[in-house]
């Protein structure tokens, strides 16, 4: 009830076109040759001797596993058990997620399980290191302090060890830690923010005062952190995941220098300055590319100069004294 018929009183799924025994709705393989057997998807030999590319019975398109072994039972998806459960190296994935320093053991490697099934591992490396690990429902397995060296990772379900299936084997390398480079320390004193290039470590953990702020990079190469500052002293250190790569230490003040106007057509004016004698003066556009430097004295707190020659434009006016930084990002109109 409630099905369309035809003339003839069949409905869809009752109509077979090619007469193979298969009715239209579960054949994939229409207009059978007459008088070929054909499988349970209605397809013949014939049919399937360029769509079928492993020969188990099941065409290409609705064929979950490609490369069955030759007369493997296999179900509707063209898996066999051999298929299921046989682990491949296409099932784990295996990083060095860090480094160890030397003469340490602080590394770390993990292995994520991408079938969901019992797998059975054992890990070999420097020094002797042997262990076992049975891991179970497709998490991921982290093994921790670890020396720097060349790890070999033999990998097997526990059913491929019951059917003999050979295992799947990889090595990973822990290495040692690059050197930590750091670069100056770079303050904008408008935004109250830092700025540093570091390079070595994939991890950072900035404390500046009593605040932590902590950045993953992709690799070891130059980086730029930016952090905020607070008003007056800041104590900064910068430290990696690594204890042996040594602490960057830097300590900058954050004044209370007001640019103005802002943006500026000639005269360009600092005020809240400390008393400051001799400091340097670098003019720079927002390329890095100095465009003036020299040597001031500073009295009274302020500073004044005459920028009608620029071009409009951001520029970055940095006040050194000492140790002392402080930079001022202003619009040339």
């Amino acid at each position: 009830i409630g099905n369309n018929v035809d003339a003839n009183g069949c409905t869809e799924s009752q109509l077979d076109d090619d007469k193979d025994g298969v009715d239209n709705t579960n054949d994939i393989c229409p207009n059978t040759p007459s008088d070929e057997d054909v499988n349970a998807y209605g397809c013949s030999e014939s049919q399937l001797s360029d769509n079928d590319d492993d020969h188990d019975g099941v065409p290409n398109d609705i064929d979950v596993c490609e490369n069955t072994p030759i007369g493997a039972v296999v179900g509707s998806t063209g898996c066999s058990y051999q298929d299921i459960l046989v682990p491949k190296p296409d099932d784990f994935t295996a990083k060095a997620t860090s480094t160890s320093c030397p003469n340490t053991a602080n590394g770390m490697l993990t292995v994520e399980f991408k079938v969901n099934q019992t797998h059975i591992l054992t890990i070999t490396g420097p020094n002797n290191f042997s262990a076992n690990y049975t891991q179970q429902n497709g998490n991921t397995l982290m093994v921790t302090d670890l020396e720097p060296g060349t790890y070999t990772i033999v990998a097997n379900s526990e059913i491929g060890r019951l059917v003999g299936a050979p295992n799947v084997e990889f090595s990973l390398n822990i290495e040692t830690p690059e050197e930590f480079i750091s670069g100056k320390t770079v303050i904008d004193n408008t935004a109250k923010k830092a700025s540093i290039v570091v390079s070595g470590s994939k991890n950072y953990q900035v404390l500046v005062n009593d605040k932590t702020y902590s950045f993953q990079v992709e690799n070891v190469d130059n980086h730029q952190l930016s952090f905020p500052l607070d008003e007056g002293a800041n104590v900064i250190s910068i430290e990696t995941d690594k204890i042996c790569q040594g602490v960057f230490n830097d300590s900058v003040v954050i004044s209370n220098a007001i640019l103005s106007p802002n943006p500026v057509a000639d005269i360009l004016k600092v005020d809240g300055l400390d008393l400051m004698t001799n400091v340097q003066l670098i003019l720079s556009n927002l390329s890095g590319v100095n465009l003036l430097q020299e040597y001031r004295l500073i009295g009274n707190g302020t500073l004044e100069m005459n920028i009608s020659n620029l071009s409009p434009g951001i520029y970055m006016l940095t006040i050194i004294e000492g140790d002392k930084e402080i930079n001022l990002k202003f619009v040339k109109k």
